[in-house]
């Protein structure tokens, strides 16, 4: 499943559902300079950002019903938008 998200601080997401390995990109506000993803209330595992205003992560294993919580933080790690997301079919 493609899902995609616009908010404030998070403008877009993607993530095609992949039985292997779903790869979420994360578009993002000038603001924002981290982003953290988590699975299932788990822990908060850091996004890689390859590119300005973009932030990813290759998730292993993701099934339908499963929530993942995507938050961005400006540079002084202060929080600025939380967003949960299930993966549907």
């Amino acid at each position: 499943m493609i899902f995609t998200y616009s908010g404030t601080h998070i403008t877009a997401i993607t993530a095609p559902l992949n039985p292997l390995v779903t790869n979420v990109k994360v578009k993002t506000s000038k603001l924002v300079s981290t982003a953290t993803i988590s699975l299932n209330e788990g822990a908060e595992q850091d996004m890689l950002h390859p590119a300005i205003h973009t932030f990813s992560k290759g998730m292993r294993g993701l099934a339908i019903g499963d929530r993942l919580t995507i938050r961005v933080y400006d540079r002084n790690s202060s929080l600025l938008e939380e967003q949960f997301y299930e993966i549907r079919k």
